[in-house]
């Protein structure tokens, strides 16, 4: 078990760094049916499988967290991604169950869909009555991960939709049809997309549209950026990010390269009349899921090279960075982030980002 849990460290401990480096390294064996990879764990194992799935959303299928608990404000980086059905006994005092209906009602404002039995006159051990559940393997068996499948190309090769167009694309056919001269686009990453979950009527109450997809880095969003921005002619469009590229995400990058992909993105906006709000990429000291990287130094190299194309082109810089970041170049913990995530904002730090926007915006 990992004690990010409690707010004490950022990075995982000796023990939980073994199990995610064995679970990564097997995972890769030609026996595992990546489709059909699950997670359960009790009591202390199920905190851990809370902090798995924060920290590998994309891996499985189902999880069956029992009498656990985690941290509900990162539950939005898999609650539509991982069906989860939650046991905890009505009476445990070892582990409130209100950590299990906090964790429910989180994975539910986040858009998921959790099953969450509460076990009447049942203590600590409640695990014993989700194994009797006559449907817990039925329940976990019938859920596959979506893998997208690749299609088969003429001339030979396949394709997959590797920036994730089809996310976006029924609702993209609606907005279509309909005409509004004040749209405002914000694209991004799961920076983004969790605003929504945090703060819904920011999106609600104004022409907003968000298009951020989490995990994404620049080339994909770049890929992505004429069916999810242009083809709705908005009025403008608000571009945040970068962070995922110092990660990783997608491969090696240059940071003179992710800043090249944000600058075509909005040359592509202002040569189709869309005014261009750039955005400096959030501070970060470090990655949970990909932890020693020292992005801190890059996100200040970002952000000036954005600044300075900004001040040449007469494009508004919309500065984050100087309102949320802490002496050491990091989001400010507990503030504006939880000291186990250190990346995106909690409903605190989306209020900055809310102000400073709203004025860039003149709204």
């Amino acid at each position: 078990w990992n004690e990010t849990f409690e707010n004490k460290v950022t990075k995982p401990n000796k023990s939980l760094g073994l199990v995610i480096r064995l679970m990564d390294e097997f995972i890769e064996k030609k026996q595992v049916d990546k489709q059909k990879v699950y997670i359960s764990g009790l009591s202390m194992g199920g905190m851990g499988t809370f902090e798995m799935l924060f920290r590998r959303p994309d891996m499985f299928a189902a999880a069956t967290p029992i009498c656990g608990s985690g941290n509900s404000h990162v539950a939005y980086t898999y609650a539509s991604k991982v069906p989860l059905w939650i046991f905890h006994g009505a009476d445990d005092k070892v582990v409130s169950p209100k950590h299990s209906f906090e964790m429910a009602n989180a994975i539910i404002a986040s858009g998921g869909s959790p099953k969450l039995t509460l076990y009447e006159n049942t203590g600590h051990g409640s695990w014993t009555n989700a194994f009797a559940e006559k449907d817990f393997l039925k329940w976990i068996h019938s859920n596959s991960k979506y893998i997208e499948p690749e299609v088969f190309i003429a001339g030979g090769g396949t394709l997959k939709d590797w920036a994730h167009l089809k996310k976006y694309h029924e609702n993209n056919e609606e907005l279509k049809k309909i005409s509004d001269p004040n749209r405002v686009v914000f694209m991004g990453n799961s920076i983004t997309e969790g605003w929504s979950y945090f703060s819904k009527d920011f999106f609600i109450d104004n022409p907003f549209v968000n298009r951020g997809i989490g995990g994404q880095t620049t080339p994909q969003m770049l890929v992505r950026f004429r069916p999810d921005v242009v083809d709705l002619n908005p009025k403008s469009v608000v571009i945040m990010a970068g962070i995922n590229d110092i990660a990783g995400n997608t491969g090696p990058i240059t940071i003179e390269n992710t800043a090249q992909n944000i600058i075509s993105m909005a040359e592509i906006a202002l040569a189709n009349n869309i005014s261009v709000y750039i955005c400096s990429t959030l501070p970060a000291i470090d990655f949970p899921w990909s932890p020693g990287l020292e992005p801190a130094p890059k996100v200040v190299k970002l952000n000036n090279i954005l600044k300075n194309y900004c001040l040449k082109n007469g494009v508004t810089y919309v500065d984050y960075y100087a309102s949320m970041a802490d002496s050491k170049g990091g989001l400010k913990v507990p503030e504006y982030t939880a000291a186990n995530d250190l990346v995106h904002p909690n409903l605190a730090g989306y209020k900055v980002m809310e102000k400073i926007i709203l004025s860039s915006l003149k709204l």
